[in-house]
């Protein structure tokens, strides 16, 4: 707020209230103010007017933090966006990515020279499949055929962003789950349990000054490691599903991934992640 110029007075009134102290803001018709540059969002001519923060009409606490609320409210609101540039983003870029194809095509050959530097006025490729970049389906030729190879990623990004409603619509029977399992206590008391048993451990071994463990205790680790992983992620997924498989790995995956998680935080607290 360093653009305002206040000039008015400001008076404690403790009598007001108990548990915190309110204030009186009195400002004169003449309060000056320095408005920010035109190139951003802003709505600092709010402030001009003394009716958005007169605290003079207050009669009770509550009337004092409603006015103080408000001006605060409208402070931060008018500091957020006088913070942030205006938004230029909504403007399509495929007009700017045809002029990129177009002049990568034309004149990339007059930007170098060298012994494998192209020598075509236009490029031969572009001649054929230029219409594939524009449809965002270049990703779909070898690399070969490709007018522009590294616009594959924008031919991936537009296919990806086309499909993502796919996915967003499997999400509220996902949200199900998460609502009425996944985020209550019990669901995660184990992985809970497993982290504090862990620090506890860490805690004691650092009092006690213990050494590094031996080989075998290592290799047992690093292999219980492997199978709690391989559970995790490849009983369900890579096998013919059923109930009683689905119910099992429901209730033991989560101890099984803390487990593994558990173990690769204590080689590496204990600097032993080396083996």
């Amino acid at each position: 707020m360093i653009n305002i110029f206040y000039t008015g007075n400001i008076l404690s009134i403790p009598e007001l209230s108990s548990d915190h102290k309110p204030v009186k803001i009195t400002s004169p018709a003449s309060t000056k103010f320095s408005l920010p540059s035109p190139q951003t969002y802003k709505n600092w001519n709010i402030f001009k007017n003394g009716e958005n923060y007169d605290t003079t009409t207050a009669n009770s606490p509550d009337d004092v933090d409603a006015k103080i609320h408000n001006i605060t409210e409208q402070l931060q609101l008018a500091h957020k966006l006088d913070s942030n540039p205006v938004n230029q983003s909504g403007k399509p870029f495929v007009p700017l990515y045809a002029i990129v194809l177009g002049l990568y095509a034309v004149l990339f050959s007059y930007m170098g020279s060298g012994p494998v530097w192209p020598t075509y006025s236009t490029n031969s490729v572009c001649k054929e499949s230029w219409w594939w970049n524009l449809f965002f389906i270049n990703n779909f030729q070898n690399i070969w055929e490709q007018c522009y190879v590294p616009a594959w990623y924008l031919a991936a990004d537009m296919q990806l962003l086309l499909i993502s409603p796919l996915f967003l619509i499997s999400l509220f029977k996902t949200w199900i789950y998460v609502d009425i399992i996944y985020i209550k206590p019990v669901s995660n008391l184990s992985a809970y349990l497993i982290g504090l048993g862990l620090g506890h451990y860490l805690w004691k071994r650092e009092i006690c000054k213990k050494g590094r463990n031996n080989m075998i205790i290592l290799c047992c680790g690093w292999i219980g490691f492997t199978i709690s992983m391989w559970i995790c992620f490849n009983v369900l997924y890579f096998s013919k599903e059923t109930l009683l498989k689905r119910v099992v790995f429901n209730g033991f995956s989560d101890f099984f991934f803390s487990c593994g998680i558990a173990w690769i935080i204590y080689v590496c607290a204990t600097k032993q992640g080396g083996v």
